[in-house]
């Protein structure tokens, strides 16, 4: 976490409710790309918009950036969350087999978030 706070390339995202930390998300950016490394809603916040506006928030940064595709993966395990990021528009680019400490497979997702564009099977890649 601390390295990336120091690394210009990447943004840390915190969402509060008063005091306490509702979620969390840390965005590498590229030249051409940028990737999702990490997104966490606290539990009690969960299914209250608070990953909705994080994403949102971090999309309008990439577009403002000129970093127009988003990368992800998410464990193949995780429904909820592939659900979560298909609602937002991302699509599954492929899967990588024992890819979280080599036993459980990754959905890697994409989405370019060019206001006018029409989505593509080959918008992203995934990392490994």
């Amino acid at each position: 976490m601390a390295a990336h706070i120091r690394d210009k390339a990447s943004v840390v995202l915190i969402a509060r409710t008063g005091w306490e930390i509702a979620g969390f998300a840390i965005m590498q950016f590229g030249d051409e790309r940028a990737h999702l490394n990490l997104l966490a809603v606290a539990p009690r916040h969960q299914r209250r918009g608070v990953a909705r506006q994080l994403m949102t928030w971090l999309e309008e940064s990439a577009q403002t950036a000129g970093t127009f595709v988003i990368s992800l993966e998410l464990r193949a395990s995780n429904t909820s969350g592939h659900a979560f990021y298909t609602a937002l528009g991302y699509r599954e680019i492929r899967r990588v087999a024992a890819y979280y400490a080599r036993t459980e497979d990754a959905i890697c997702m994409a989405r370019d978030v060019r206001p006018a564009y029409v989505h593509s099977q080959g918008a992203g890649t995934c990392a490994r």
